[in-house]
């Protein structure tokens, strides 16, 4: 049994396993804290505090030391577009304020982040906040964050809850306030996975590549699964 990394029990907090060491993972919730299989260390210290909480984290699956994190809420304002998106080139040692790269968060927060596992560089995020005209849902970068560009066509104007590239270049998967889309490089847009997951909130879902499953936990629905085309998979 080990204590509590965080002094206040966030009321949502989140678990990432250490894509190399079965017994590290890394804890989300007020702070970012890497357990080492001993003790819990604060990936997060050197970073000003600040009363919201971390929202997405992303490590890279191959370039393990390739970090980003997210806090809740917007800046709202244009002029003060920093401490929101971060990003640690050398495992969470140090954090560079990336907010300014991605002037959407004056008025929107990133919910999730993903990374491509064959490509540190290439970077997606989803944002909440429900649009009232054009679509602001998921942006890229292909430059590890450094510019970003709208990748929102075909979503819905509705919040977002996760985002996350599949293995092998095989494409993106977002839940939404309005169900689950998917994306791949070869297409203009994002399709929805009619008839496989209801329409709902799907606030989560998890990806079983070797049996090409993947579930999805929804708002009042319960949990729903489906098989993955073999046709999203590169290989």
């Amino acid at each position: 049994t080990y204590l509590h990394p965080d002094r206040f029990t966030p009321f949502i907090a989140k678990f990432e396993q250490h894509p190399y060491t079965l017994d590290s993972f890394y804890y989300i919730g007020q702070s970012c804290w890497f357990f080492d299989g001993k003790s819990f260390r604060n990936l997060t210290k050197s970073i000003p505090k600040t009363a919201d909480m971390v929202l997405g984290f992303d490590v890279n699956q191959t370039a393990h030391n390739q970090l980003f994190i997210s806090y809740n809420q917007p800046t709202w304002s244009g002029d003060n577009l920093k401490s929101k998106l971060f990003k640690s080139t050398d495992g969470g040692e140090s954090w560079e304020d990336i907010t300014a790269s991605l002037g959407i968060l004056a008025w929107r927060h990133v919910v999730s982040i993903s990374t491509n596992d064959t490509n540190p560089n290439e970077v997606y995020v989803s944002l909440g906040i429900t649009d009232q005209s054009e679509v602001h849902k998921v942006y890229k970068s292909d430059d590890g964050g450094k510019t970003w560009y709208n990748y929102s066509v075909g979503l819905p104007p509705y919040e977002t809850f996760k985002i996350e590239h599949l293995p092998n270049n095989s494409g993106v998967v977002v839940a939404t306030l309005a169900g689950l889309y998917y994306r791949n490089r070869t297409m203009e847009g994002w399709i929805k996975l009619k008839g496989k997951i209801p329409s709902i909130a799907v606030r989560d879902f998890e990806i079983d590549i070797e049996n090409r499953r993947l579930t999805a936990a929804t708002y009042g629905n319960g949990l729903w699964q489906m098989k993955i085309p073999r046709k999203w998979l590169n290989y």
